[in-house]
């Protein structure tokens, strides 16, 4: 998924989901330049039973 996806689905600016990569508390894949973050870790992030 894309900061922008991510964003949408957290109802956030795009730069607050970078401000998350870039201190660790989202995690991403960089591929060349594209920043990715992989959907089940983050959906991972938001489950109750972890």
């Amino acid at each position: 998924m894309t900061r922008t996806d991510a964003a949408a689905a957290l109802g956030v600016d795009p730069r607050t989901v970078t401000a998350g990569i870039e201190n660790g508390t989202i995690p991403s894949v960089r591929l060349g330049r594209r920043v990715l973050i992989p959907r089940e870790k983050f959906l991972k992030l938001f489950d109750p039973d972890d």
